[in-house]
């Protein structure tokens, strides 16, 4: 069994420390989509894996050889080499499967859909009036509308701009490469950059490491665009994110005064 070096285990994720043997590409996707969720961009959530797990031959040829961690997206639940796995072998159930009761009835599609379909199910789906569906329809929209308001407003960018009181916008997939910076503010045609990362991204590596990369990558943006790029850390407190530096706030502030200015 793989052993952690106690030094960083208190930095990684619950999701890394429970599925450390990643011996098939279902558990490197699923700990890839949250590690992209959290912030981490493709190369570090690669290397944040490789660096703390266990990897099977099979993934590291299936996901780190050939690249196709570059193509995993959190918009989509499971990959497309992953969804012609699970259709052959649905298809191969299906060609070999029978019931054990009434005489060894083949089971199919059709089969499995008529069980779902009970007659039982049957009556109350006929019961529901059309009023009712309409007001189902109408607050599952407003509420899940609402939802999804107030997710945006909760996110980090989404806070720092109703304390800022000024437009942020998402950065072009370029400067993600390039500069590290996520989201961007634009004062008299120069940019603020502005990079979002967890707490347990500068614990993820060796510091020296990490803070070179960032300030090269950081002093190249300034050059170019006028403005300075801040690193704000994110932690979750219940379900909800915030921000773990609130000094960097004031920073921006400053910034912003700066550029006005010129």
């Amino acid at each position: 069994m793989m052993e952690y070096n106690e030094e960083f285990t208190e930095y990684l994720e619950d999701y890394i420390k429970e599925n450390y043997e990643v011996y098939d590409r279902f558990t490197f996707d699923y700990l890839f989509r949250n590690l992209l969720q959290d912030g981490y961009d493709h190369e570090e959530a690669k290397d944040i894996i490789t660096h703390n797990c266990a990897l099977s031959t099979l993934v590291m040829q299936e996901r780190i050889y050939n690249g196709y961690y570059l193509e995993i997206s959190v918009n989509e639940q499971i990959s497309d080499d992953l969804l012609e796995l699970m259709s052959e072998i649905f298809n191969k159930y299906f060609k070999n499967a029978k019931q054990k009761k009434r005489n060894g009835v083949w089971i199919t599609r059709e089969y499995i859909t008529e069980l779902g379909i009970s007659e039982g199910v049957q009556n109350e789906l006929e019961s529901v009036t059309e009023e009712e569906c309409i007001d189902y329809a109408y607050n599952l929209v407003l509420n899940r509308t609402y939802e999804g308001y107030m997710t945006e407003i909760q996110t980090i960018y989404g806070q720092l701009q109703n304390i800022l009181g000024i437009q942020i916008e998402p950065a072009p997939d370029e400067w993600d490469r390039l500069y590290n910076v996520d989201f961007f503010i634009e004062i008299n045609g120069k940019y603020i950059g502005l990079q979002i990362k967890p707490t347990t991204f500068k614990h993820t590596f060796e510091d020296y490491k990490w803070k070179e990369m960032q300030e090269t990558t950081h002093r190249k943006f300034q050059e170019k665009f006028g403005g300075k790029v801040f690193i704000v850390f994110s932690i979750k407190e219940g379900e909800k994110k915030v921000i773990h530096n609130p000094e960097v706030i004031e920073e921006i502030r400053r910034e912003i005064e700066r550029l006005e200015k010129e």
